[in-house]
């Protein structure tokens, strides 16, 4: 009777000591860094209006008593109709050039749409828009995240138990379970006193919330 309380002390004593082996022991999922690489990319020069266009400098000189002259980066097309209108008296000319000239314009459309990045450009000038160019530089970046684990149970476990009673006459308790993955096990055992049992029993999972 003494052998048998002792030997079901060290069954138990195996079991918990197996039971804190895994649970110390358990390897939690290391962090992982995912760095998206920089990229970047361009339009290029792109005309909107479909006339060339060269440029000339003019050099205007400002009155006061020191003569200050500012220079005007024109269009050459444009000054060379001007001054022909105004050679030829031409004032109605004149004016269509000069509100021409002056005259609000709008640009809006998107310019880039590619799989990495999609703009949209806005322009509002005086005068005509005659090209545009955007440049596009996504930079680095990086996340990490930790990966979850995830415990499926298979189709089918077959659970093996073995329980002790420690009283007068301590006996031991033999089991099989046969679980599905639904937490649903049935089975049944024997003890050392010869009796039979019949059983079930439902596993509950306490998983972690993700945050």
């Amino acid at each position: 009777m003494e052998r048998t309380k002792n030997y079901i002390i060290l069954v138990l004593l195996i079991a918990l000591g197996i039971f804190t082996w895994i649970h110390f022991n358990r390897v939690d999922p290391e962090p992982i860094v995912i760095t998206i690489p920089a990229k970047e990319g361009s339009t290029g020069v792109v005309d909107i209006d479909s006339v060339p266009t060269e440029t000339v400098e003019v050099p205007v000189y400002l009155p006061g008593k020191v003569k200050e002259k500012k220079v005007f980066v024109v269009d050459s097309l444009y000054k060379d109709e001007y001054e022909k209108a105004v050679a030829e008296k031409d004032s109605l000319k004149q004016k269509l050039l000069f509100y021409e000239a002056i005259t609000i314009n709008e640009f809006d459309d998107t310019v880039i749409d590619n799989d990495t990045i999609k703009v949209d450009l806005y322009a509002k000038t005086r005068g005509k828009l005659l090209a545009y160019k955007v440049d596009y530089n996504i930079k680095e970046s990086e996340f990490t995240y930790t990966p979850e684990v995830v415990n499926v149970r298979p189709p089918i476990t077959l659970l093996l138990g073995v329980e002790g009673m420690i009283a007068t006459e301590p006996q031991l308790k033999f089991d099989a379970y046969l679980q599905g993955q639904k937490g649903h096990a049935i089975g049944a055992g024997v003890d050392t006193q010869g009796n039979y049992y019949v059983g079930y029993k439902h596993t509950i999972s306490f998983r972690k919330k993700n945050k």
